[in-house]
């Protein structure tokens, strides 16, 4: 029988290897200054409320058709 859960516990273990075993200043610096930049390039976030740069895209073009349909 297969179960969903099987891969969950291998997963976890090998993210724990990479990220703390052993424990690398370094590793987590380039890990949070590719965040950073992922960031900057409108990657997303943890938060939906502020959405991506696609839906503010699309905002931003629905305003502009507002105004050009106007003048």
């Amino acid at each position: 029988m297969i179960f969903m859960t099987e891969p969950i516990s291998p997963s976890i273990q090998w993210a724990q290897k990479m990220l703390f075993r052993p424990f690398s200043a370094g590793k987590w610096f380039v890990l949070g200054f590719c965040a950073f930049l992922a960031r900057l390039a409108g990657g997303g976030g943890v938060n939906p409320r502020f959405g991506n740069s696609f839906s503010q895209g699309k905002a931003l073009d629905r305003h502009r058709r507002r105004i050009r349909s106007r003048g």
